[in-house]
């Protein structure tokens, strides 16, 4: 167990969306404000990638937590997202945080002041699976409602890359036949993802209609 003295001088980072890996863990003591005496964790995280913010990719965030939390704390779902929740049908667990080195995450991050000093904190927070199934869910939803062709995807296990079958789709209009390839985005989908860029593009077979490239997002975030 390491005791450090805390600091000022973390960087705040902007507001966006953050593929994360845990780098290091530290147990740290409060020297002073009404938590002072009490233990505390010291994350330092890469920054695997981002789709708002790809500068950054390669620098550390940092951020801190309890050393303990319970299912009702908005830590937990950190915890969550790296496997660490407790399992069915226990009341707690016991943790190694060395187990959680290397694990990877995906966040979105705001900016909050507190006594008129900004700070970083987690929005949202999801498990790499999570992230995926969301996306997929989004991508048929927004299909459905747009009736566009729904983005192709490709899979990104460590560092091999597995795309689907690309389709095309042809539309024929008087005298004239356009083929339409559609763009690929890549999904996070296990292991260390490398790269996250969703871009979902819904293709339009009428010539006439203006074509709707959709967003560089994820199109929306729970809450």
């Amino acid at each position: 167990m390491a005791i450090v003295k805390i600091k000022e001088g973390y960087d705040v980072r902007p507001q966006g969306l953050y593929v994360l890996q845990v780098k290091k863990i530290d147990v740290r003591i409060a020297e002073k404000g009404p938590n002072a005496g009490n233990q505390f964790l010291a994350w330092e995280d890469l920054i695997l990638e981002s789709p708002d913010h790809p500068d950054l990719v390669g620098e550390n965030y940092s951020h801190t937590t309890p050393p303990g939390c319970s299912p009702k704390s908005k830590y937990y779902s950190l915890f969550q997202a790296l496997g660490a929740g407790i399992p069915d049908g226990k009341k707690e667990l016991d943790l190694d945080t060395d187990l959680l080195i290397g694990k990877t995450f995906i966040a979105e991050i705001i900016i909050t002041k507190v006594n008129d000093t900004e700070r970083n904190e987690f929005k949202n927070i999801w498990s790499v699976e999570e992230f995926t199934n969301l996306q997929r869910r989004t991508d048929a939803l927004k299909q459905k409602l747009t009736g566009g062709v729904p983005s192709q995807t490709q899979v990104v296990t460590g560092s091999t890359i597995t795309p689907p079958a690309q389709t095309q789709v042809v539309s024929e209009v008087p005298s004239q036949q356009t083929v339409f390839t559609p763009p690929t985005s890549t999904i996070l989908g296990g292991g260390s993802p490398s790269s996250i860029l969703t871009t979902p593009v819904t293709q339009n077979t009428n010539m006439n209609a203006p074509i709707n490239t959709g967003d560089k997002r994820l199109s929306s975030f729970p809450t």
